[in-house]
């Protein structure tokens, strides 16, 4: 099920819902969210889907601010291409590597020589 162009995205979403509970067996609330942001237009999917353990509820919020960025302009449309979603893909792989050094200890070089350390 796609969202109709003359649909608001939190009629889309509750019409996907109704669906969704009848299906059998029944779906778990997370199963729900998680076919919910797989079947997003690429617009919604990108933003949606770190939201994978969020309510539906939470969600649609979501999903409903976006809708209002790209209508105003705010959020660019994404082309959707073959390709386009394995190189965001690829993108988010190579931004998520943090990396940590910890504490540096500085030490000061001394040029007096007198004392020495056993």
């Amino acid at each position: 099920m796609k969202q109709k162009p003359n649909k608001s995205y939190k009629e889309f979403s509750y019409r996907w819902r109704k669906k969704a509970v009848r299906v059998r067996p029944p779906f778990f609330e997370k199963e729900i969210v998680e076919v919910f942001v797989e079947v997003q237009e690429v617009e919604y999917y990108d933003r949606n889907m770190l939201l994978i353990v969020a309510k539906f509820v939470e969600i649609v919020k979501v999903g409903e601010t976006i809708e209002d960025g790209l209508k105003t302009g705010k959020i660019s449309r994404v082309a959707a291409s073959p390709w386009s979603s394995g190189l965001l893909k690829k993108k988010r792989e190579d931004v998520s590597v943090v990396s940590y050094e910890g504490k540096k200890t500085l030490r000061r070089s001394s040029s007096y020589q007198g004392h020495s350390r056993p």
